[in-house]
């Protein structure tokens, strides 16, 4: 994938098991949302794999998605209208952007309550802490590639981690 000449993700390997709630955090520009459009085939990838319940996807078009288990990407106005369709995967992108931090937390607890209910989720999502708090597993992008990867607990307390995107000194 690639804005002008920059490449804005660079081959990464992710995983995200059925059940799972997993987030993918990130500067902005980091290449989070790309990957999203990338999943989605909303934008041209180069993937030399891409699956889905044990399907190749690689190859699909954006309207067949959903016959892959009604793989869906939506924004924070569209949840509910998402849950309606009963999806198996939900793929969420900075659901909290520009919200006040009442309907942040408000949010946050939805997206718990959907996880709780088996969806499986990739969130996108600038807010670390409260992303890395909500999930079982996380990566961290930068410059279009995975830096980090592990148990969101473990990255929540990894230095690095705090120090780049909780706004932490190390000290």
């Amino acid at each position: 994938m690639h804005y002008g000449g920059i490449r804005a993700v660079k081959g990464i390997d992710l995983e995200v098991s059925e059940g799972e709630l997993v987030c993918l955090i990130g500067a902005n520009g980091a290449g989070k949302t790309s990957t999203l459009k990338a999943i989605c085939r909303v934008i041209a990838s180069s993937a030399a794999a891409m699956t889905y319940s044990g399907k190749d996807i690689s190859r699909a078009q954006v309207h067949e998605l959903p016959r892959h288990g009604r793989l869906v990407e939506q924004q924070m106005l569209a949840i509910a209208r998402a849950l309606m369709g009963d999806p198996r995967l939900l793929l969420l992108d900075e659901p909290s952007m520009g919200l006040a931090p009442m309907m942040v937390a408000r949010i946050f607890e939805v997206v718990r309550e959907i996880a709780a209910r088996g969806v499986t989720i990739l969130l996108v999502e600038q807010n670390a802490r409260l992303a890395l708090e909500l999930a079982h597993r996380g990566y961290v992008m930068e410059s279009g590639a995975i830096s980090l990867a592990g148990k969101a607990s473990d990255l929540l307390n990894n230095p690095k981690v705090r120090e780049a995107y909780l706004g932490e000194v190390a000290g």
